[in-house]
């Protein structure tokens, strides 16, 4: 473990460890540990791709494009405290680990590690997929909880924007987002919708 980091502990943007795959050869530029477990990544609970919120299950890994076939690659990424960590899905081959300090750097980060990645795993001769290999893939941005949602939004939304979408108490939503509380998913549902509703109406706005 790069810098003497107990891997009990999240990782921060100031952590100097390096990412890397399973047989310790390659190494990444950021992060440390995985953070986000198996089970979020499996549980389709949120989504958030590189241009929009969705609400939905989504186990669909592939699909064509001009006659490609396509893979999603999920990113699953969790609020650690002071920074956002993430780790890729299954369908990758290796355990890469990343961290940014907010939703713009993470979505860049998460391109050049998995590229750097990929790199690293063909020179170590490992099995790659083709089309790992040929950058077929979608990066999918999945947040693991409401705690991660909320803090990716912050530079965006306020709290008391989306307490009155949504008619959650801003309170609640601020016990939420400091991980106090856990959100039933009636809630968690109106906080998505809420953002879709103010991203829409931001949508309308004209400027003579």
């Amino acid at each position: 473990m790069a810098g003497g980091q107990d891997k009990r502990r999240p990782p921060t943007a100031e952590a100097s460890g390096k990412a890397r795959h399973r047989n310790g050869k390659r190494q990444g530029k950021r992060g440390v540990e995985p953070i986000p477990s198996q089970q979020h990544l499996a549980s389709g609970r949120m989504e958030i791709n590189l241009h929009c919120l969705q609400w939905k299950n989504s186990n669909t890994l592939s699909y064509k494009k001009d006659g490609i076939i396509m893979e999603k690659v999920t990113v699953s990424v969790q609020w650690c405290g002071s920074n956002f960590g993430a780790t890729f899905s299954g369908n990758v081959p290796g355990a890469v680990a990343f961290t940014a300090k907010d939703i713009e750097e993470l979505q860049k980060e998460a391109h050049d590690t998995l590229a750097f990645h990929v790199e690293g795993l063909v020179e170590d001769g490992e099995d790659v997929p083709q089309w790992l290999c040929d950058g077929n893939y979608e990066l999918v941005f999945k947040y693991v909880d409401v705690a991660t949602l909320l803090h990716a939004c912050e530079p965006y939304v306020s709290l008391a924007a989306i307490s009155r979408a949504s008619g959650i108490n801003r309170g609640q939503l601020s016990h939420y987002a400091n991980g106090m509380k856990k959100p039933r998913e009636e809630q968690r549902r109106r906080i998505v919708e809420s953002l879709h509703s103010i991203g829409k109406r931001l949508q309308c706005a004209t400027c003579m």
